[in-house]
């Protein structure tokens, strides 16, 4: 993520966009970690395991 948020480019378009660089890094933040949770249900769901509710951290039994 530090990448992309030293590309000339996109600090061009957030320059354009009026966004701040910290509200851009929360935006991307927000959608990876929304993206991770999807991705966990998903795979949970096709090993026949209920999904993991927002919010909630998984917590083996064993």
């Amino acid at each position: 993520m530090s990448e992309v948020l030293k590309d000339p480019l996109i600090r061009q378009m957030l320059r354009a966009d009026n966004m701040s660089l910290g509200a851009f890094a929360q935006l991307l933040e927000t959608a990876a970690n929304d993206l991770d949770r999807k991705l966990a249900a998903s795979s949970l769901t096709s090993q026949g395991k209920w999904p993991i509710p927002p919010g909630q951290e998984y917590q083996s039994v064993a």
